[in-house]
């Protein structure tokens, strides 16, 4: 549970300053992906639809 808090909080953080503007759209990309091989989590094609919409 714990792992999936830490994952759940950097990648909050990640999308605020995704839609602030502080990050570009090929920075959130390397982030999160490098956030998803860290805490061993599968990308869903719902996940890209609600993110990049």
């Amino acid at each position: 549970m714990c792992k999936e808090l830490e994952y759940a909080k950097k990648i909050a953080l990640v999308r605020k300053l995704f839609r602030a503007g502080g990050l570009s759209e090929a920075e959130y990309n390397g982030v999160r992906a490098k956030l998803m091989d860290m805490y061993h989590v599968i990308e869903n094609d719902l996940e890209k639809q609600s993110v990049l919409a």
